[in-house]
């Protein structure tokens, strides 16, 4: 029997390829490399329904961001990585903050490997409850977002 390997980033099916530079149809894989900070930051786009078959996610981008000095480094560190992430998620996010945006803190706060979503949603500026006791013009003079979490 042929045993296949599962995993859920799309950059490791990628990478799971025989070879480095294969040309795959309806994907796109960019890097881009922070040497000074040792940040990676992989996007796997895929295009359209060859490129869903030859990796088997969906149709989507996918971000992997690497920070192997997360655990014992420095404030600044941290921001780099920060910055990072708030980049790709204005990318993914487009014009949304024009709309709704409900952040689900998916995980278990007790268990560490688990805990980056309730993390996440203790950290956010949810501002549901202002829009709605103070208006679109409080929102558009804030420049906020209508966010709401659970």
């Amino acid at each position: 029997m042929k045993y296949k390997t599962r995993t859920d980033l799309a950059l490791e099916v990628r990478e799971s390829f025989p070879e480095d530079d294969v040309e795959i149809k309806g994907v796109i894989l960019t890097e881009d490399i922070d040497k000074k900070n040792k940040i990676r930051v992989s996007t796997v786009v895929i295009k359209d329904e060859a490129g869903s078959r030859a990796m088997e996610r969906p149709i989507g981008t996918y971000i992997t961001i690497e920070a192997p000095e997360l655990n014992n480094s420095s404030d600044d560190y941290h921001r780099s990585v920060s910055h990072y992430i708030a980049k790709n998620l204005k990318k993914l996010t487009g014009k949304l903050y024009r709309d709704e945006i409900l952040v689900v803190g998916l995980g278990n706060r007790e268990v560490t490997p688990d805990a980056l979503g309730p993390q996440v949603v203790d950290n956010l500026f949810v501002t549901r409850h202002l829009i709605r006791e103070f208006g679109d013009e409080f929102k558009e003079k804030n420049h906020l977002g209508n966010v709401s979490a659970i």
